[in-house]
């Protein structure tokens, strides 16, 4: 009877409570959850060893991660990275997406300054991590995990930790599926918490990073399983494919190094 209850209760979420009132709620659950300091710093060696046991040096292989049902033996609070850790690896990926777009000016500009002088094309493209995964996680034990950890982090831990980061923050929390596409041009790097089916919250909410280039917009650890969401020519398109296409954006994080005019 209690499963009932509960997959009566997750149809009606959606349907009866706006998206603004949704990342309330997931906010108040979150001040429940803050652990002592000497928790989160054994925490974040036991995770930093596990982690390095998965990607050697973190930053070295310039990649973002995309294999979340690997992350079985890092945690954050009492649950894995596998089940809850959507939230902490959208805040690596958006980072490092940050990051990959400044080296890839520098580049240019280097290139630019090489030809002017007749020199050659430097083809080899290098951005390391400033924080580790290890030590996003851990600021997020610090404050931001809801229910011990076991249902991810509130969106708004999100927008406090990238501003303690020094980076400028747009919010958007969209009404309907297809007034986002403004929005997402006006930010360099989005973050975006969704629901996996707008019509269940059974199906669990995901959190990802989604970055705009040349070629479009590219959302990273859409699937936890190394498969690529993209390219798409826009946001609300990049949304539509997402899943079996009932997938709808609850709160959008534009994460920008300048600030953005609105």
């Amino acid at each position: 009877m209690m499963n009932g209850f509960v997959r009566w209760l997750c149809k009606l979420i959606p349907k009866k409570i706006n998206n603004r009132v949704l990342v309330g709620i997931l906010l108040v659950f979150s001040k429940f959850n803050k652990y002592g300091r000497f928790f989160v710093y054994s925490h974040e060696n036991t995770n930093k060893e596990a982690i390095l046991r998965l990607r050697g040096v973190v930053g070295e292989d310039n990649k973002f991660i995309e294999n979340q049902q690997d992350y079985e033996n890092v945690y954050i609070g009492l649950a894995t990275l596998k089940d809850a850790g959507c939230g902490a690896i959208a805040t690596y990926n958006a980072i490092r997406l940050i990051e990959k777009e400044n080296a890839e000016n520098a580049e240019n500009a280097e290139n630019a300054v090489s030809k002017e002088n007749g020199g050659v094309e430097n083809k080899s493209l290098n951005f390391t991590g400033t924080l580790p995964l290890w030590k996003i996680i851990s600021k997020y034990e610090e404050r931001g995990i809801i229910y011990s950890g076991k249902f991810g982090i509130s969106p708004k831990a999100i927008i406090a930790v990238m501003k303690d980061l020094g980076y400028h923050i747009n919010v958007f929390i969209p009404k309907t599926d297809s007034d986002i596409d403004e929005f997402a041009g006006l930010n360099q790097v989005i973050v975006m918490t969704y629901y996996n089916n707008k019509y269940d919250l059974y199906d669990q909410l995901h959190t990802v990073a989604i970055g705009r280039s040349k070629m479009g917009y590219r959302a990273y650890n859409v699937y936890g399983n190394g498969q690529s969401h993209g390219y798409f020519k826009s946001l609300s398109s990049l949304v539509k494919a997402l899943g079996t296409g009932n997938a709808a954006p609850i709160i959008l994080v534009g994460i920008n190094e300048e600030r953005v005019e609105k």
